[in-house]
């Protein structure tokens, strides 16, 4: 091995020797017309090293650096485009900011029982309150670009464009990256949005509402609030109750009951649940009273035969 002396300081040990080596290059004697490499150890028995992949497809792409255990290119860096490539032969698990193995998801866990995780991120051992975060960030955005888009994808195949895939999105497409929406997507598809001023849309991608559902929503029970004032109104002794005459007038001529909005405007412009629940409450106590009113004529009238067969 050679060593060109200046400027970097080298460190080497073996045994109980040791020597510092004041060196500004550090060029292997192993030519080789594809790469150069170290390795730390001996001839016979070596734990790993560095390696410069000048131009050879034989260890995978060129023009990279690499620091590898044995026979395994552990990190590999490319010069090029500024690629990372983790454990690039032998895919296994990346541990960050712990020096112990990934830990195992718990067996008693309903997903991935058992499961040892392929990335685990360790941020800290603070027992104390804490805020920690993880950033994919995207800068100089300008006012030209017409979509800006981050996301993760998570892929269960390895073609380029797959439907087995899913994951989550935060775009925009205003000057500046402002207003971006956050998207969940499964097989190529955006199938949940929450949008920038807090709207959910499902099945919906420009959700006008805080929660607008293209399709048919199944629940065991549904609570809503009552906005909206009760109709016990109608039973005070000063309401003013339309004649069924009246009624039959206004059927008549209108084809729905009255404050009930016709057929066409209900496909028009929807219906308001409560609205239309505390109204059609209103319309069966309204019928409640002209039963108990026509219950009351009946009984009066059954009095008067009685009378008239004395």
């Amino acid at each position: 091995m050679k060593y060109f002396i200046s400027g970097i300081m080298l460190f080497l040990s073996h045994a109980s020797q040791s020597q510092i080596v004041d060196a500004s290059y550090l060029n292997p004697t192993n030519i080789n017309s594809g790469y150069k490499f170290v390795r730390l150890g001996n001839t016979s028995s070596y734990f790993g090293g560095i390696m410069h992949n000048i131009n050879s497809d034989s260890f995978g792409n060129t023009d990279d650096f690499t620091i590898f255990s044995y026979s395994n290119r552990d990190i590999v860096l490319r010069s090029g485009d500024g690629h990372i490539f983790l454990s690039k032969n032998d895919p296994s698990s990346l541990v960050l900011g712990s020096f112990t193995n990934p830990k195992a998801i718990s067996s008693s866990s309903p997903l991935f029982s058992g499961s040892i995780p392929k990335i685990e991120v360790n941020t800290g051992k603070a027992t104390e309150s804490y805020e920690e975060l993880m950033v994919l960030r995207h800068s100089n955005s300008s006012s030209s670009a017409t979509t800006r888009r981050l996301g993760f994808l998570f892929k269960m195949g390895s073609e380029s464009f797959s439907q087995k895939s899913g994951g989550m999105i935060v775009e925009s497409i205003s000057p500046w990256a402002n207003v971006p929406n956050m998207h969940l997507v499964t097989a190529n598809e955006k199938r949940l949005t929450i949008e920038y001023y807090g709207n959910v849309g499902i099945g919906i991608t420009n959700p006008s509402h805080k929660l607008d559902v293209n399709g048919t929503i199944h629940a065991k029970e549904v609570l809503v609030d009552l906005n909206f004032p009760g109709p016990d109104y109608v039973f005070e002794e000063d309401y003013n109750l339309t004649s069924l005459s009246e009624l039959d007038q206004y059927l008549k001529e209108n084809k729905h009951l009255p404050e009930v909005p016709s057929a066409k405007e209900m496909e028009k412009e929807g219906v308001n649940m409560v609205e239309m629940d505390m109204l059609l409450l209103k319309k069966v106590e309204e019928l409640t009273l002209h039963l108990i009113n026509q219950q009351n004529e009946i009984t009066a009238l059954k009095n008067e035969i009685q009378q008239l067969k004395k």
